[in-house]
């Protein structure tokens, strides 16, 4: 959800909940209450507004549902404006709160900066866990697939992920904003993320999803795979014309893929280069 839809943190903290357990039956309000260290009888009498957190218990809340900085402190300024008892101190209180939902209106405020972060900045920010776990990416492409995004076993099941560590990832991916959970179902905002020129993450990325895709094979029928690996001798002339075709190649691969309905998620690997200058 985007929190900043709502300025009440009752409704922000029961939404992220509810959306929350429809993916990972462990996540309860039981949990919730023993993680910050009070009776459920209580966790209920405030929920149903009945009573407030206190400013501490309300951070060890957002701390549970694993929210970032910046969303916590939106949620404790939530509290601090509902407690206050001065009109004066309520107006500023308020000012600031719609202040920072006029600047987080947009849903996609996350995905236009990332766009336009430098390498450095990018390798530094949230979205630098994409590129170094390949599950992230595996994710986040299966989602794309209508009947997949619909059966999240089926993911779990290809990735052997665990329930918590599913919903961990899923988690990071909204994040990110490249998915959003709405009224409980996944949508997917953004299909691709693509590293800034220069990122050092490149190489990193390229020996995880190699690695990621070499345990994977093991496990395919002859039948299920195709694969090819070759040593070869050459010439300088010859080995750029290789790569102008397959330059092309790529070409024609990226318009393939974007045909027709996509109804699983597939990868491909190939590498072309020189064991020696010459």
């Amino acid at each position: 959800m985007n929190i900043y839809s709502e300025t009440d943190y009752r409704v922000i903290i029961s939404t992220i909940m509810d959306e929350r357990k429809k993916i990972n039956t462990s996540i309860t309000y039981q949990s919730l209450a023993d993680s910050i260290r009070i009776q459920k009888s209580y966790l209920s009498r405030v929920m149903n507004g009945r009573a407030d957190f206190s400013t501490d218990q309300l951070f060890m809340v957002c701390k549970h549902l694993d929210l970032t900085k910046e969303d916590t402190d939106y949620i404790l300024l939530l509290l601090e404006y509902e407690r206050s008892l001065y009109p004066e101190r309520r107006e500023e209180l308020l000012e600031e709160i719609e202040k920072i939902r006029d600047e987080k209106r947009d849903s996609k405020h996350g995905l236009k900066r990332v766009e336009e972060m430098k390498a450095l900045e990018f390798d530094s920010s949230i979205f630098s866990d994409y590129y170094t776990n390949s599950d992230y990416a595996l994710v986040h492409m299966m989602l794309a697939v209508e009947r997949m995004r619909t059966n999240l076993h089926e993911i779990r099941e290809a990735l052997n992920l665990t329930e918590n560590r599913f919903s961990e990832i899923l988690n990071k991916l909204e994040k990110m904003e490249l998915i959003e959970n709405q009224d409980g179902e996944i949508v997917v905002i953004k299909k691709r993320l693509h590293l800034p020129k220069g990122s050092k993450l490149e190489v990193p990325h390229m020996l995880l999803m190699k690695q990621k895709s070499s345990q994977h094979l093991l496990g395919l029928e002859k039948t299920e795979r195709t694969s090819f690996i070759a040593t070869f001798t050459s010439n300088r002339k010859s080995f750029k014309k290789i790569q102008d075709r397959f330059n092309e190649f790529l070409k024609d691969v990226q318009t393939l893929s974007s045909e027709g309905k996509a109804t699983g998620c597939y990868q491909f690997n190939f590498d072309l280069f020189p064991w020696n200058k010459d």
